[in-house]
């Protein structure tokens, strides 16, 4: 575990700061410990504790360095919030790092997202001090009755409205009434007046449907009823189909009796002496045995013929029986669906009605919701009154904010810039500064005012010229922050602007050509020169040339070779 600190000292006392490293695989700490009375500083992490957050901080930071309390209000019709300068927006005139200092497309830290670029432009003016304090607090209130007003002109906008359209939605709406039966057909009043107490009556009704009783079981018992008969009249009616094939087997074989008895029939009488062959007549002795049993089988056919016609009777008498039962079955499993037909018609006009509930519930919610929206005559004299008060105080703090008294302070500040950058330009040798050098405030770039047009950065030739547009914007624009004790750190760090003539790769710089240790030694020396103001100031520089110039020596305060550096090995990386 590891912290890392700092200790301010203010004008008004000492402030000390510490935020704990990250943990692995994180990249930022919201665990601060802040003491804004220290008597002692902590000398191990185990006495720091985290008291405070990150938007803590900043108030903080911003509070110490003079931020006063601010609120740009993005002009009407744009989506973005308003924003409040703090003291991250002030650090950002404070950074040029290695990747930044000769970038033709982007002039200030951090510029290269969107957010950032917005927020530089929004707070730049008040960091001019083109902002007045007074001034800014009436534009806020200024902004805030203004969105009031707006409010209640779109609430007066839709009263009034209403009341245009409210006769015409007030009938459609009893119309609407007369379909779900809550008012008779005949109730259709015209005048507005009496339009509007029958509406009000309307979400108040209340109809008695007829009730009908839960017939869920009743329809459960039908139907089982039901279904139990027809099983039984088609177990019936197989019995019925069993009964007539019998009946039709033992006909049939009667038939076959009768014929068997006819053809036994022709045989002679036993007791004959002779046997005469009743085909061909011839007699045979030997054939009286077999007569007398072929007589004695007729006798047996015979009996047989005779129980069938007994039986015959009982079957017929069975199967008329499961008949009347079949066709009793039948009625009864009529009756039962003309029940259960029956139930299902209440069911059908119960669901009718309740859908026709659901209607008038939605039809008096409808007319409820409408008539919420009437506002009184009362009701408009009152946001008429209110929105006119407001209009004479909008009117009273327009008059006391002179718009132009910002722009003025602006328009001051830029040509005081463009100043001493276009002096700059000059003195650093910088292309096309024959003209005259600004910062364009919205763009948020550098832009050469020549004779053949309008020249921004991004055009203004190679990377000296780049990283000589990026020193003297900064320097002009810090001189311009201590000349006017505007709340921005009184530092600017340049990392390695020699990059353009002394490429970091390259290790023995006596080969470098005369013109560009000319032109370095020029811009060390501008940076040396001018970053001396009247006020405390400090131009910290970190590059790896080395100039001979005694002023430049004097300047030196570290060198971070042969192992030694600006963060030494011991230190822990996480």
């Amino acid at each position: 575990m590891a912290w890392y600190a700092v200790k301010l000292i203010l004008d008004d006392g000492e402030l000390f700061i510490a935020r704990k490293n990250p943990d692995g695989g994180k990249k930022t700490s919201h665990e601060i410990f802040l003491d804004t009375e220290p008597d002692t500083v902590p000398i191990s992490h185990e006495q720091l504790e985290a008291n405070a957050n990150l938007e803590g901080l900043r108030g903080l930071l911003a509070s110490a360095v003079g931020i006063d309390e601010n609120l740009h209000v993005p002009a009407e019709g744009q989506t973005r919030d308003p924003l409040e300068a703090n003291f991250r927006h002030a650090i950002i005139y404070s950074f040029q790092d290695q990747s930044l200092i000769d970038n033709k497309n982007q002039l200030f830290y951090g510029q290269n997202e969107s957010f950032v670029e917005l927020a530089i432009r929004d707070t730049l003016p008040y960091f001019l001090g083109a902002v007045d304090q007074d001034e800014l607090l009436n534009q806020n209130r200024l902004t805030n009755m203004k969105r009031r007003l707006k409010q209640l002109e779109k609430q007066l906008a839709i009263a009034i409205s209403w009341q245009d359209a409210a006769i015409d939605r007030a009938q459609s709406f009893l119309a609407e009434a007369r379909q779900v039966r809550l008012i008779a057909p005949e109730q259709r009043p015209v005048l507005p007046d009496a339009v509007f107490e029958l509406l009000t009556e309307v979400p108040f009704m209340t109809l008695e449907d007829p009730e009908f009783m839960d017939m869920d079981d009743e329809l459960e018992k039908l139907e089982d009823e039901r279904d139990g008969l027809r099983d039984e009249y088609f177990a019936v009616g197989r019995r019925i189909d069993d009964a007539l094939s019998l009946s039709v087997s033992r006909k049939e074989y009667g038939t076959e009796l009768l014929e068997q008895r006819v053809r036994l029939s022709l045989l002679p009488e036993t007791g004959d002496e002779t046997v005469v062959c009743p085909l061909c007549h011839k007699v045979d002795q030997d054939s009286e045995e077999l007569l007398a049993l072929l007589n004695g089988e007729i006798s047996d056919v015979s009996d047989r013929i005779a129980e069938l016609q007994v039986h015959g009777p009982r079957l017929q008498a069975h199967i008329s029986r499961l008949e009347t039962r079949q066709t009793e079955l039948r009625e009864r499993i009529s009756s039962s669906q003309a029940q259960i037909n029956g139930i299902l018609s209440q069911a059908e006009q119960l669901r009718e009605i309740r859908d026709l509930q659901a209607r008038r519930a939605r039809v008096q919610g409808r007319i409820s919701a409408f008539l919420e929206q009437q506002s009184s005559s009362e009701e408009h004299d009152e946001l008429e009154l209110k929105a006119e008060e407001l209009r004479r105080s909008i009117a009273q703090i327009e008059s006391n904010i002179d718009g132009d008294d910002f722009y003025a302070r602006l328009r001051n500040a830029e040509a005081n810039l463009e100043r001493l950058m276009s002096k700059y330009a000059r003195e650093l040798q910088l292309e096309h500064s024959d003209g005259q050098t600004r910062l364009d405030t919205r763009r948020l770039t550098v832009v050469s005012e020549t004779r053949y047009g309008s020249i921004p950065l991004e055009d203004m030739g190679s990377g000296d010229n780049w990283v000589g547009c990026h020193v003297i914007s900064h320097i002009a624009l810090h001189n311009w922050f201590r000349s006017k004790d505007r709340p921005v750190p009184a530092f600017v760090v340049f990392d390695q602007p020699s990059k353009a003539h002394y490429p970091p790769e390259l290790e023995d710089l006596t080969d470098v050509d005369d013109d560009d240790r000319q032109s370095v030694v020029r811009l060390f020396r501008f940076m040396h020169e001018k970053g001396q103001m009247d006020r405390p100031f400090q131009t910290i520089v970190l590059d790896h040339a080395d100039e001979k110039e005694d002023w430049f020596q004097d300047s030196v305060i570290e060198r971070w070779r042969e192992g030694n550096k600006l963060v030494p090995d011991e230190w822990p990386s996480r």
